[in-house]
């Protein structure tokens, strides 16, 4: 008994005295050894009877400074002395009262406990590794009770960012944690609650973690959280603030240990994050959402598969901003990552990707500003209100979701988009509905490219929209519906006249399908009806229409980006063009006003009436589209255009007539005083064209008919030209009054330098150079017989029209008798050496002819002069007469008398001295321009008012090759 004494005697002393002692003294000496701080104990109790052990004021020091780093008011274990039977500490009670840790967080990104850590994996590291049966021995055997931690407190300060964040009541119950085979399968229901910066946080929860299936439950409640709080601690750096948002959890979690099959973590409750605000750094707002409430359905977390039954967002306000550098603001929002090429993931990491199943997204009252500063006016439009409703949305493959997006604004302008899509992969298959939108809200972006004002217009959609984005197929697209534009109206900026006004352009049945290997747009109808356009040549010179597409970089060589391919490299994929076809094109009620007031008081005319239509429009080279166009030219000329055409194909085809008539050429008197210096008193065009192209090679006709066109009187004009319009038009006109000019133009389109209009007009201004220079070319192009008209030749010395050269003059009297407005000049020349010759030989012969005379014309009544003949030996007699009466020198006989001498050698004598004048030449060249003029005269078709002769200043002409110079020339005026 006394030794029993003894022993409770010691264990009393030791319990209650002596360890108490010991552990105040060893603990703080080890712990300081260990951690390389202050650490101190107020008090040490122990209570060997009741297996108790208490420990109050206890605190470990920060590594510098009098501040407490960990410390706690008191701890209390009370072990139970089953324990010995159990074979493993069985505790009653462990309660941790007015806990505290003080961390800190410093700029360098450690922790003021990171030395420790440091410290303590040092010794792991050298310390003996434990043996096999060491770690696959039997667990220890254990049940702790009744474990609390009440009015915790937690200071974290973080210098890197300069924020505290505290934990005030922490507060932890847990009832029991056993392995005990017997207690295992009994759930253990913890408790946790705190207040983290002010937020209250509570959970609880039910738990077996030593059972086989670990199985835990927990109800996770938070209320008012400030998020931006924590938006610090993003892991990446972010463009952007979040300026409020508070956030509420009711969240339930639990784990699931399966002996045969994975585990299980599953997650639902629901979110709700209310007055949400994004902004720039700088401040201005990007999002705001009054109300964000996420519900989680059941999600099992460790399969990757999240489930969730509504998502609400109310009333969300995004304000969308494009800088002038073309930057939107809100990709602010996207955080930038740092580029790391990863390998593509393996079949088996596709196969376990993330999945995301939302049974309904639903956007209410939503609202989108938008902003455009890279157009010279910035843009802006309110888009509102915006609901949205998504329903099964899923990343899984091949599940598709519904969508119904709906805009209609107090204006009208409507938007509604309704369908399924799917985003793995992605594909859509929409209906469009879009109707009333405000084209005149574009005028920013019409701005930047032409200088057009859009006073009105409305533009609409409607049909259905299908795509795909398969990683096997690609991209492809296609559109099955109609668009509309409707009271379209704009001006010209510059002017503010009316350029364009159309009623209605509708686009229908329009089949459109994208896809990498081909692009078809099928149209059943375009219909333009009620349509008007203004074109107008300005005093300087310029068109507006070439005006309204000029904008401020035109003309300025844009440099090539960077990175840019070539030319070369782009041509195959250029070459790709789209399959069109367009059953019929409809024009309907169109009108064109055209004014130039580049000449004098200005021209204006109106192209009214334009209805045609173009039917079997294709791209296709083996197609071609027919074409029936008429319209009316200030409403009495008829214009009327037909054929066959495909100028959708790259191999162009052309084969139409286009007939114009009756219009009035009296209206064109501002363009005639300014480039000929002569109104147009009156007068009518017909045109007649036809144009075929194929093979890109051009063969037209351009037959122009212009009847009675009269000029007025002369106008001043210091453009006018110098060259005889009104000969040009005398020469053309033919006695019907009419001008019918036939234009044949042919040449390649792939020849830079060929242009139809400017070789028309240059064959008409050839035609007034040719008036000027050669108008007799001219009129012999027109009738026959060319620049010979311009002269008759004659025999030497002779006024005589030889029979031979009267069918000239007979073409020539045809063709004044068909241009009653020519008159001509007759003008006769001689040549003098011929002419003279013959003269003197013509006087010698009719001095013989004389002596005969006297005795023929009494046989021969009536007989002349130059119709007397000589019988043999009868012309020596005569000859011998002549020769005696002529007066100079002559030879005599012995006797003094006249000498008679050899028939030459009196001829010779006789020819010696006739003498020949300019008189006579002149009267030679007299008689040959009135017999001219008695032919033409005489024809009876020419009137006599209209020929004149002129008398010559000289009797010789100017130099011809291969004519004589005894000719008449005429002129034409």
């Amino acid at each position: 008994m006394i030794s029993v004494a003894v022993f409770f005697l010691l264990y009393t002393v030791f319990g209650f005295l002596v360890a108490p002692f010991i552990l105040k003294s060893v603990i703080p000496n080890k712990l300081r050894e260990t951690l390389n701080r202050e650490v101190s104990i107020e008090t040490v109790r122990l209570n060997p009877y009741a297996l108790s052990l208490t420990v109050r004021d206890f605190e470990i020091k920060k590594l510098t400074g009098e501040e407490s780093f960990v410390s706690f008011e008191e701890f209390y274990i009370n072990l139970q002395s089953i324990s010995i039977i159990r074979k493993g500490p069985v505790v009653k009670e462990v309660r941790l009262a007015g806990p505290y840790i003080g961390v800190e967080r410093n700029k360098d990104e450690t922790y003021n406990f990171s030395d420790i850590i440091r410290d303590l994996t040092k010794e792991k590291a050298a310390s003996t590794p434990p043996t096999v049966e060491e770690v696959e021995g039997k667990p220890l055997k254990f049940s702790i009770n009744n474990i609390s931690i009440t009015r915790g407190s937690i200071d974290l300060y973080d210098k890197l960012k300069d924020l505290s964040h505290t934990t005030r009541d922490l507060n932890v119950s847990i009832p029991f944690v056993s392995n005990l085979p017997k207690e295992v399968e009994i759930f253990i229901e913890p408790y946790f609650s705190a207040t983290f910066n002010g937020t209250e946080f509570e959970s609880t929860g039910t738990t077996k973690p030593f059972a086989e299936t670990r199985e835990t439950l927990f109800d996770i409640k938070l209320s008012d959280i400030d998020l931006p709080y924590y938006f610090a601690y993003s892991p990446v750096e972010l463009g952007f603030n979040l300026a409020s948002a508070t956030a509420d959890l009711e969240l339930n979690l639990s784990y699931i240990q399966y002996t045969e099959k994975s585990p299980s973590l599953a997650l639902d409750g629901n979110v709700t994050v209310s007055n949400i605000l994004f902004n720039e750094k700088g401040g201005k707002r990007l999002i705001e959402l009054p109300l964000l409430k996420v519900d989680i359905a059941p999600s099992e977390l460790l399969l990757l598969d999240m489930n969730i039954k509504n998502v609400l967002i109310d009333s969300p306000v995004i304000d969308a901003e494009i800088n002038r550098k073309g930057t939107l603001n809100l990709l602010a929002l996207v955080p930038e990552m740092p580029e790391k090429a990863e390998p593509p993931p393996t079949k088996k990491e596709t196969e376990s990707a993330f999945t995301l199943d939302i049974v309904q997204v639903e956007v209410k009252n939503g609202k989108v500003n938008f902003k455009d500063f890279t157009t010279k006016a910035p843009f802006k439009k309110t888009i509102a209100p915006i609901d949205i409703k998504v329903s099964s949305l899923s990343t899984s493959p091949y599940r598709d979701a519904g969508l119904v997006f709906t805009f209609r604004n107090k204006a009208r302008e409507s938007v509604k988009v309704d369908g399924r899509f799917s985003i793995n992969p992605v594909a859509a298959d929409l209906s469009l509905d879009v109707d009333k939108i405000n084209l005149a809200l574009l005028q920013p972006y019409i701005s930047e490219s032409l200088k057009l004002l859009v006073k009105r217009g409305y533009g609409g959609v409607k049909g259905r929209v299908r795509l795909s984005a398969a990683e096997e197929t690609g991209f492809s697209s296609t559109f099955n519906g109609g668009v509309t534009l409707s009271r379209f109206w704009a001006v010209d900026n510059t002017n503010f006249n009316d350029f364009l006004k159309i009623k209605t352009l509708a686009v229908k049945k329009l089949d459109f399908t994208f896809s990498p290997a081909s692009t078809s747009i099928v149209i059943k109808e375009i219909l333009l009806s009620d349509f008007y356009t203004r074109l107008i040549i300005a005093k300087d010179g310029n068109f507006n229409v070439s005006e309204i597409a000029a904008t401020g970089g035109a003309g300025q060589a844009e440099e090539a980006p960077e990175g840019a391919k070539p030319a070369e490299e782009t041509t195959e994929k250029a070459s790709k063009r789209p399959d069109i076809t367009i059953a019929k094109v409809t024009l309907k009620n169109g009108s064109v006003n055209f004014s130039d007031k580049l000449v004098g008081a200005g021209y204006s005319t109106d192209l009214l009436d334009i209805n045609g239509i173009v039917s079997s429009l294709s791209s296709r080279a083996d197609k071609r589209a027919d074409l029936a166009l008429t319209a009316k030219l200030d409403k009495y000329a008829p214009l009327d255009i037909s054929g066959k055409v495909n100028p959708l194909s790259e191999d162009i085809f052309l084969d139409i007539t286009v007939d114009f008539k009756n219009f009035e050429l009296s209206t064109l008197s501002p363009y005639s005083a300014k480039y000929i210096a002569r109104n147009i008193s009156k007068g009518k065009l017909f045109m007649e064209l036809k144009y075929f192209i194929e093979d890109r090679e051009l063969k037209s006709e351009n037959n122009l008919l212009i009847d009675q066109i009269t000029l007025g009187e002369r106008v001043e004009s210091k453009d006018a030209t110098s060259l005889p319009v009104g000969l040009a038009i005398s020469l053309l006109k033919n006695r019907a009054g009419e001008i019918d000019l036939k234009i044949p133009v042919s040449g390649s389109l792939d020849d830079p330098k060929f242009s139809v209009g400017p070789i028309v007009v240059k064959m008409i201004v050839n035609i007034l150079v040719k008036a000027a220079t050669s108008p007799f070319a001219l009129l012999g192009a027109l009738v026959g017989g060319g620049e010979e008209l311009s002269y008759v030749e004659f025999e030497a010395g002779s006024p005589v029209i030889l029979e031979a050269r009267s069918k000239k003059l007979d073409n020539l009297v045809t063709a004044l008798y068909d241009r009653p407005g020519l008159k001509l000049e007759i003008e006769g020349y001689a040549d003098i050496p011929a002419d003279t010759e013959s003269i003197r030989h013509y006087r010698f012969e009719r001095k013989v002819k004389e002596e005969k005379f006297k005795k023929a014309v009494r046989k021969t009544p009536g007989i002349t002069v130059d119709e007397v003949t000589f019988e043999d030996k009868e012309y020596k007699k005569y000859l011998w007469r002549a020769y005696k009466k002529m007066k100079f020198e002559k030879p005599k006989s012995k006797i003094g008398l006249t000498k008679k001498l050899e028939p030459e050698e009196m001829k010779s004598l006789m020819l010696a001295n006739i003498t020949v004048t300019e008189e006579d030449l002149r009267e030679l060249v007299s008689a040959r321009s009135q017999a001219v003029k008695e032919y033409i005269i005489g024809s009876g078709k020419v009137e006599e008012e209209r020929v004149f002769i002129v008398y010559p200043d000289s009797l010789t002409p100017k130099e011809k090759e291969n004519i004589s110079a005894g000719r008449v020339e005429f002129k034409l005026k």
